[in-house]
């Protein structure tokens, strides 16, 4: 039975926000009612909300005099509960939000001089801060729209106050346009899906109107995306490490997550690219994740950052990297991630002979590790020309994609498979050299580069 949508949303919680949400749960429910009594189990049982047949559990142990209905209606009372709280703490952590509506109520209700005050202090703070941002233009532009549109006699003040709304309403949307450019250009490059006709209307609107500052910076992003241009990479790397934009947001991270492909892209393409480079452009988007509040450093942030810098970095490189990143990682099998991190270290630079004692009885929280493990073990067999094991370990690996395909992603489970395909074609090859093996007929593949320099022999 799927958990209920209550568990799902307090598993996220941090522990600040379980007390926020205990103080919220507490004002608005009786101390001796069935609403208050269950949050508290749930709080103290926090950990195993997840955990299959635990509502049932819960119920039998706390609430056996009552029925499976009842209990959850106490459920959905808690969840209503937890959208109030919620869409109110979202509110107050939204920077601009509150003073926003602020001066719109304040303007609508004829308080037109705490509507002005507080608009000249956000209007200042804004023009004051350190750094650029994706929605200062917009924010400005709300400002200036929530004075002009109400019966404050500011406008009669400020002759130009609807042109100077308008100048921030399109620099705020020439910074969106940039923005929604750089995203469309990115998601084409990595899904087979036609956004043409999007990206003609972006660019048509980024043609009329003039570049501000956070938009200059966006279309380099562009341009690198779609060219892959060193000039391009250095520009955007150097607006990341100056301190331009503000390295706790959501686009800071967007971007040093397109630094970080791009930098892996240039090199494929100019081996004479420094590798350092690409070093630091993942250095940049691993503490980007860590400084984001929204975001957690998972294990595949760093599986995918050592997976792609092992082809291109030193096998001792790639130990420091390792070491450095994995005490920052979220998770619950530290140890399983840093041998997961130095197996995946070992096959990129061709030490097959660790890989098995690395990858045993490893565990994560998600099954596909599991499943790659056991993939690099039949190459590490391969490569140790163990015939007889390797064989008979793709013939039990199948039987367990086979149960476990409906959990992992089907575009992983077709990636795998033609990958065993390959393999095992590579190994009647060894002893028949009239064997030609076209890669095209494996596509998608897992682990392309090696297969393509296992070929080339």
């Amino acid at each position: 039975m799927a958990s209920p949508k209550l568990f799902t949303a307090l598993n996220i919680l941090s522990k600040d926000e379980w007390s926020s949400l205990r103080k919220y749960v507490s004002v608005h429910t009786r101390p001796e009612s069935n609403n208050n009594r269950c949050f508290g189990l749930l709080l103290e049982n926090k950990k195993h909300l997840l955990v299959q047949d635990f509502e049932e559990s819960l119920r039998q142990k706390h609430f056996s005099q009552i029925s499976s209905k009842s209990f959850s209606n106490i459920l959905s009372k808690l969840f209503q509960l937890f959208e109030d709280w919620f869409a109110i703490q979202s509110f107050q952590d939204d920077p601009y939000a509150k003073e926003l509506t602020l001066i719109k109520n304040y303007n609508q209700r004829g308080l037109f001089h705490l509507a002005d005050k507080l608009s000249d202090t956000l209007e200042a703070q804004i023009l004051k801060s350190e750094h650029l941002d994706l929605y200062h233009n917009e924010i400005l532009a709300k400002i200036y729209h929530n004075q002009y549109y109400s019966s404050n006699p500011i406008k009669r003040k400020n002759k130009n106050l609807l042109s100077e709304c308008i100048d921030l309403y399109t620099k705020g949307i020439i910074d969106r346009s940039s923005a929604y450019l750089m995203d469309n250009i990115h998601y084409t490059n990595i899904r087979d899906i036609d956004l043409s006709t999007s990206k003609e209307i972006l660019e048509s609107l980024m043609e009329l109107i003039p570049s501000t500052d956070i938009s200059s910076i966006l279309k380099c992003a562009i341009r690198l995306l779609e060219n892959k241009s060193v000039a391009d990479f250095e520009m955007l790397k150097s607006a990341l490490e100056n301190n331009t934009l503000d390295s706790h947001s959501d686009l800071y991270l967007i971007l040093t997550i397109y630094l970080r492909r791009s930098s892996i892209d240039i090199w494929h393409r100019d081996q004479l690219f420094d590798t350092n480079n690409i070093l630091i452009a993942h250095q940049l988007s691993f503490i980007a994740t860590e400084k984001n509040k929204q975001q957690r450093f998972l294990p595949v942030n760093l599986f995918n950052g050592v997976s792609a810098i092992a082809t291109m970095l030193s096998y001792d490189e790639t130990k420091e990297f390792i070491d450095k990143w994995v005490p920052k990682v979220h998770t619950a099998y530290r140890e399983s991630v840093i041998k997961y991190c130095n197996a995946l270290n070992a096959f990129r630079h061709e030490k097959y002979e660790e890989i098995p004692q690395l990858v045993s009885g490893l565990r994560f929280d998600n099954q596909e590790y599991t499943l790659i493990c056991q993939l690099l073990n039949i190459i590490a067999m391969y490569k140790s020309f163990e015939e007889n094991l390797f064989l008979n370990l793709i013939k039990n690996f199948r039987k367990q994609l086979k149960r476990n395909s409906p959990g992992a992603p089907a575009t992983l489970i077709v990636r795998v498979e033609n990958l065993l395909k390959i393999i095992i074609e590579m190994n009647k090859s060894r002893r028949d050299k009239s064997i030609k093996i076209s890669i095209e007929k494996y596509q998608p593949l897992f682990y392309h580069l090696w297969v393509v320099k296992e070929l080339k022999g």
